[in-house]
């Protein structure tokens, strides 16, 4: 998705997009695995602070 492959389809996600989404699947996977674990609320600031960049550079690369 962040690779631009010649005459077969051009990059469909920036690398900072692609950053972006890779943290919040890191911390979905934790959230999802981890039934015990108490969320430690400045990593939780984190991930809300990535999705809203996301938002905005997602438009972008999309449009």
């Amino acid at each position: 998705m962040t690779l631009d492959i010649e005459s077969i389809r051009p990059r469909l996600l920036s690398i900072e997009v692609y950053q972006c989404l890779d943290e919040l699947r890191r911390f979905r996977h934790v959230f999802r695995n981890s039934y015990t674990v108490e969320l430690n609320p400045q990593r939780m600031a984190i991930v809300v602070n990535q999705a809203k960049k996301l938002e905005g550079l997602n438009k972008a690369d999309l449009a």
